[in-house]
């Protein structure tokens, strides 16, 4: 059973909350598009996006991640990343996307 991600939208920030693993991430990303539109309008040229109530996460995350980081790019934005699980660090390691996604982080 998995907890199905949820999304919280902050004033230049969204919150990720529950499972971003392969059977949950397709309705992760219709339901973020929906928020980054809502942020298109937005002057700042970061998104924070705070993963603290992340829970699990496999590959899938991180093509989500990516899908994020382009489209915020296409609307001159950045993304920023906050506590990011570590599970989520390895795989980007080991994927080779890591410095892409979080920087030095």
């Amino acid at each position: 059973m998995y907890i199905m991600p949820a999304f919280s939208l902050h004033a230049e920030s969204i919150s990720f909350e529950g499972d971003f693993v392969f059977q949950t991430v397709s309705l992760a990303w219709l339901k973020l598009k929906n928020l980054i539109t809502l942020l298109k309008a937005d002057e700042s040229e970061f998104i924070s996006i705070d993963l603290k109530e992340v829970a699990q996460v496999d590959s899938t995350c991180l093509a989500l991640l990516l899908a994020l980081a382009r489209e915020a790019a296409l609307q001159g934005k950045s993304l920023h990343f906050s506590h990011i699980p570590d599970k989520m660090l390895a795989l980007a390691d080991v994927s080779g996307v890591a410095k892409v996604l979080f920087g030095d982080a």
